[in-house]
């Protein structure tokens, strides 16, 4: 044996945490005699790794429920949990003999408390009671099985495999109790248990441990209820059942404590109009009750059970009798309550089916009120820029399902505001209704009997006068049978008296009075009259008249007062400033002048005036005329596109890609035929000509489409239409021209006219959508950007971000995601034109990592002495849980430190370099932490000495005196040391 591994040895056994006394590094001579005679031949090699195993620990539970240990098991407070740590010994090396001086020490969790001397040392046919020592504050318990209550039983474990040693003991258990005393998380707290033993021979410390989980589930009231019936007593319970007029049904109600803790029960059963309960009718098994009849007040049952325990089932059961027809629903709830006064609730229903004959009826009722204040009346009062609500009550009342459809009609001064309907009373996939011009539409399919329907939205107010709104609902059954009802309500808007009035119109030759428009012949002389009212309380100045006159007029003079001077088709008179024309309050002036038809058609007059008040008001007010103009014998053009909803109109929006269709009627309104027909059509650059013409194909040249009718005839009032596709093929304001000229009469006196109609094309609506970061951890937000090019703004837009949270209206939003997962992120851009077009982006959410703080560095190692103001290197390493790098920090010993010098890859061996200017002994230690800040434990220090002095710790010399004493055989060994030194 050489003295320096004897040294390391005992130095170890001094120096650990699991340090052992004298007791415990001694040899059970009694039991080493027992194994073998040959003592001096026993080789001692100690050893100071105690990670060598010293066979099997196993920690366990012992669980009631299956009368078996386990390893982990659920408990609820005050439980009293029986542990068994097992040691079972087995020889690290073929000439191990025995394992003695064994320390057991069991760490308990927070949620438990030692019960004070419930330990059991079981040693074969050995019971010893008790334990060594508690520590409360660390909440351990030790036994140290070679001193205090064990020393005279020399506990040891022996190698059974060893001649003389087959009948010894090779294993031990310990027994004890603990209390739940706390709660834990769903994964539970382990019970740790620590074994250090002494083998030999070799002698060496060998080490085991073990776990045991405890999970604490906290007080989790639960209730349910399931409701069932059957027709009187036949059969089984069902969820619904049928039955008739005077019949009666058995209700069941099957009530669990579902919870882990005993709660009081209260159950309430409604009985919907048409059933009534039967006295004396109810049973109530699985709990016992003083009185199984319900508490019965009105429509409403009560049965009430107190202290109810966990997994309790109660069953229920009564009668009712039916007294109406009908779907008549039983709606029972229960409501749990435990000592903490958490309260916990259920319900369910069950259905019994009346049939009834068949009977249509259908009501709808029509309120409002101003904003959203006070109650709905039939009528309110607002004013202009106002809003109202409208409510529409529809109520099938009736005892069939019917499809229902709902009109109201906003008559002019209304207007509906986008995204202000509600519907309560049915489930419907859009409250928003169908608009088309100054009505709402409202669809609803399959809508059951005495089902009550309530559509509330909202309109402004942008005209006085008294405001009628009219509602209508029709219903339909499956055999087309149809009921109908209507009502309105009314909004009373007060109309203010403007203090600049404008009144604008033209004489009517027939009727000779000045009215709002009249019709006309093309050279035809009309006149105007512009009459100008101001109301005000101050003087109305600076009187400035602006008269617009259409293409189809042409200005002819004779204006009273003359025209102060004329710019193009617009006529201006300056009346203060050219003739001193001001206005008192209630004062009028008016204006006259004439106008020649140069063409047909309708020609709007519009005239404009701004005026100055006194108080510094700049005030303004136009109004307009119309003259219809009929033609003459000729020819009538008419160009139209086709809308979205199937209509010709003059002018649409569509994209690039789209096929649109023309319509061209012209209509000879002459006296005698036309012939020899040629109709031109020019396409703009960005429409593309697509066939389907009817009723020919033309001929095509460039942009332009010929039809020639050459053989046909057209008498007067007799029409020809040509319809035709184009495609839009790029960006533009497309005005497509048609040119008509015809043969008219055998001389062919050539007559034409011409017309447009117009395409906004514009490029396909191409939606974009990105996000920043795309990938992120949860709780952490993205900030989304969305774009859009192409189609006919503005643009809406709508998020949906996969999570089942509310979506986004806002072109850019930011969204917080709370779940690990992938998400698919839409964006969907709509255009005016009700267009749309998506795009995606993929988000990655990942799962919150706990970080774990660094471990301990390793003892640095260097120079132990040295001289002063020398500078000495040193080297240590440290690993981190997560593989993050490290900072390191040096304590030399003297009140100074390195600073935090890195970082350093994990793992990473690193030095640090210091002098000492003083001769001393120092103290080196080294920390690290990682990126998030988590710090290491100090390493074990290194000392240092300026300068070194060889000395043999005195711990070192009572070992070495300790071992003599025990062991005779050693004083040779043991004094060489001594000599040595």
């Amino acid at each position: 044996i050489t003295v320096s591994l004897l040294i390391i040895c005992s130095t170890f056994a001094v120096g650990t945490t699991n340090s052992l006394n004298e007791s415990e590094i001694s040899y059970n001579t009694q039991n080493l005699e027992t194994c073998t005679s040959d003592v001096d031949n026993i080789n001692i090699q100690p050893t100071t790794n105690l990670q060598d195993p010293l066979g099997e620990v196993t920690k366990t539970i012992w669980e009631d429920s299956t009368s078996s240990w386990v390893d982990t098991i659920q408990a609820d407070i005050d439980d009293v949990l029986t542990f068994n740590i097992t040691i079972k010994y087995i020889p690290l090396y073929w000439e191990s003999w025995f394992l003695l001086n064994m320390s057991v020490t069991d760490m308990l969790p927070p949620c438990l408390e030692y019960e004070l001397d419930s330990g059991m040392v079981i040693w074969g046919l050995v019971e010893i009671p008790g334990q060594s020592g508690i520590s409360t504050s660390e909440n351990k318990i030790f036994w140290n099985l070679s001193e205090g209550d064990y020393e005279s039983y020399y506990i040891t474990l022996y190698n059974t495999s060893k001649t003389g040693c087959e009948d010894k003991e090779d294993s031990l258990t310990i027994l004890f109790n603990a209390t739940v005393i706390d709660y834990t998380d769903i994964d539970g707290e382990d019970n740790h248990v620590d074994v250090v033993g002494w083998e030999t021979c070799p002698s060496h410390y060998v080490y085991g441990d073990a776990d045991a989980t405890v999970i604490v589930r906290p007080a989790e009231p639960n209730v349910t209820i399931e409701k069932y019936v059957k027709w009187a007593c036949e059969g089984d319970f069902q969820k619904q059942t049928i039955a008739g007029i005077n019949d009666w049904v058995t209700f069941e109600l099957l009530v669990n404590n579902t919870g882990n803790i005993p709660i009081d029960i209260s159950v309430r059963d409604e009985l919907p109009s048409g059933l009534s309960y039967i006295p004396d009718s109810s049973t109530v098994d699985g709990i016992t009750v003083v009185d199984e009849e319900p508490e019965v007040s009105g429509n409403f049952l009560y049965w009430n059970f107190t202290d109810v325990p966990a997994d309790t089932h109660i069953i229920i059961t009564f009668r009712a009798e039916v007294d109406e027809c009908g779907t008549l629903i039983n709606i029972a709830n229960v409501t749990g309550e435990g000592d903490s006064q958490n309260t916990v609730y259920d319900e369910d229903d069950a259905t019994v089916n009346v049939e009834c004959e068949e009977l249509y009826d259908l009501t709808i009722e029509k309120y409002v009120k101003w904003a959203c204040e006070g109650d709905f009346q039939k009528q309110t009062t607002a004013e202009i820029n106002d809003w109202v609500t409208f409510k529409l009550l529809v109520n099938n009342t009736g005892n069939i399902p019917i499809d229902i459809s709902v009109r109201d009609e906003l008559p002019s001064g209304l207007s509906y505001i986008p995204d202000s309907s509600t519907v309560d009373g049915i489930t419907v996939v859009d409250e928003e209704p169908e608009v088309s011009g100054n009505f709402l539409y409202w669809n609803f399919t399959d809508v059951p009997s005495d089902t009550h329907i309530i559509i509330t939205f909202r309109a402004e107010i942008d005209e006085c006068g008294t405001l009628i709104n009219i509602a209508n609902v029709t219903g339909e059954d499956d055999s087309q049978n149809t009921v109908y009802d209507e009502d309105d309500a009314t909004v009373n808007v007060e109309c203010p008296t403007p203090e600049l009035v404008i009144d604008k119109k033209v004489w009517n030759e027939t009727s000779s009075q000045w009215e709002e428009n009249i019709t006309a012949f093309v050279g035809e002389t009309v006149r105007f009259n512009i009459t100008i009212s101001y109301y005000g309380p101050n003087i109305l100045y600076n009187i400035y008249i602006n008269d617009t006159l259409p293409s189809g007029l042409e200005y002819a003079n004779n204006a009273n007062p003359p025209e102060s001077w004329i710019s193009g088709n617009n006529i201006y008179w300056n009346l203060t400033e050219d003739y001193d024309i001001h206005l008192n309050g209630g004062e009028s002036y008016y204006i006259e002048f004439d106008a020649t038809v140069i063409s047909s058609g309708e020609h709007i007059n519009i005239v404009n005036i701004t005026a100055n008040e006194c108080s510094g008001i700049i005030m303004y007010g136009e109004d307009d005329a119309i003259v219809y103009v009929t033609t003459g014998e000729g020819l009538i053009c008419d160009k139209y596109v086709k809308d979205r909803d199937g209509s010709w109109v003059k002018e649409i929006s569509a994209n690039v890609g789209d096929t649109v269709r023309f319509n061209i009627t012209l209509t000879y309104i002459g006296s005698v035929f036309i012939y020899s027909i040629w109709v031109n059509d020019t396409l703009p650059d960005c429409l593309e000509y697509d066939n389907y013409a009817t009723p020919m194909e033309p001929t095509i040249n460039g942009n332009k489409l010929l039809w020639h009718f050459q053989s046909d005839y057209l008498d007067p009032g007799e029409s020809i239409y040509i319809e035709f596709d184009a495609i839009v093929i790029d960006e533009g304001v497309g005005v497509n021209l048609v040119n008509i000229r015809a043969c008219e009469c055998f001389e062919c006196d050539e007559i034409i006219c011409s017309d447009s109609a117009t395409v906004n094309c514009f490029a396909e609506l191409n939606a974009e959508a990105s996000g920043t970061p795309t990938e992120i951890l949860e709780g952490e937000t993205v900030t989304f950007t969305g774009g859009a090019a192409g189609g006919d703004q503005p643009y809406s837009w709508s998020w949906d971000f996969d999570d089942g949270t509310t979506d986004s209206s806002l072109q850019n939003p930011t969204h917080q995601f709370n779940s690990a997962g992938q998400y698919l992120v839409t964006l969907t851009v709509t255009d005016d034109n009700d267009d749309t077009d998506t795009a995606n982006v993929q988000i990655t959410v990942n799962e919150n990592e706990e970080n774990t703080k660094p471990n301990k560095p390793s003892k640095p190692t260097g120079e132990t002495e040295g001289k002063a103001d020398t500078e000495y290197i040193y080297s240590t390493s440290a690993t981190d849980p997560d593989n993050d790098q490290l900072l390191y920090l040096w304590d030399w010993g003297d009140g100074t430190n390195s600073g935090w010098l890195g970082p350093y890859n994990s793992g990473a061996t690193i030095t640090a370099s210091n002098s000492w200017s003083n001769e001393n002994t120092y103290e080196i230690k080294v920390m690290v932490k990682d990126p998030d800040g988590l710090q290491s434990d100090w390493s074990d220090p290194l000392s240092v000495t300026m300068p070194y002095n060889k000395f043999i710790p005195n711990f070192i010399i009572n070992i070495l005196n300790m071992l003599k004493e025990k062991f005779p055989f050693m004083e040779k060994i043991i004094s060489n040391i001594f000599y040595s030194t």
